[in-house]
């Protein structure tokens, strides 16, 4: 049987964070981003609840789904709900994904330089959630 690599992270202009999956079923760059883009649309509601109780102004960025509330639930994440719902599992990596971590995952313009120049995945699925019947209620309070 043949197993399959993937790196899944983000980075910043200070930091990065990846982990290693692997799976039995080869995906592609887009493959991974579209089960990006559904991880989010699932963990986000829960996210932004834990903001507002939190009384936090601050946007839930990449980083922020990507380790979750470390703390109160270490297992809500994005690589928990890869592992949960997609079948992964850890180890090293084929194909890698990331991207810039202090983007709102809901403006696909902010920090637009830094990520175009790096051609970040998030500003096309940025572009798709805002679309998004189930993110509604979320993508009129971003500022653009």
């Amino acid at each position: 049987m043949t197993i399959f690599y993937y790196q899944i992270g983000y980075y910043t202009e200070e930091e990065s964070d990846f982990a290693v999956l692997t799976h039995s079923e080869q995906f592609s760059e887009q493959d991974i981003s579209d089960m990006v883009q559904e991880a989010i649309t699932a963990l986000y509601p829960e996210f932004d609840a834990i903001r507002k109780q939190r009384a936090s102004l601050h946007p839930i960025s990449f980083k922020d789904i990507f380790h979750g509330d470390s703390w109160r639930n270490p297992t809500k994440n994005l690589i928990y709900w890869l592992i949960d719902n997609k079948g992964f599992q850890r180890l090293n990596y084929t194909s890698k994904w990331r991207t810039f971590g202090w983007a709102d995952v809901l403006d696909e313009k902010d920090w637009y330089d830094y990520r175009f120049h790096h051609e970040d995945p998030m500003i096309e699925i940025t572009q798709n959630l805002k679309k998004d019947p189930k993110m509604k209620e979320y993508v009129h309070r971003t500022k653009t």
